[in-house]
C-alpha cells in the first residue's frame, strides 16, 4: 500500500437544539446550531 503525501487531520463538529411546545402545538418552534470542523488541525503520526 502507497502512503498519500496528504497529511492526517482530526474533524470536530458540535451542536445544540431546542423544541418550544406552546400555543396547544406539537412543535411551536425548533432552533438548531451546529458547528462543523472547529480543530482543522494537521498531526502526524510518530511510528
Amino acid at each position: 500500500m502507497e502512503k498519500s503525501g496528504i497529511p492526517a487531520y482530526t474533524l470536530l463538529s458540535t451542536g445544540i437544539g431546542a423544541n418550544v411546545k406552546a400555543f396547544n402545538r406539537k412543535n411551536f418552534m425548533n432552533s438548531y446550531i451546529s458547528t462543523e470542523n472547529l480543530t482543522d488541525v494537521a498531526y502526524t503520526k510518530v511510528i
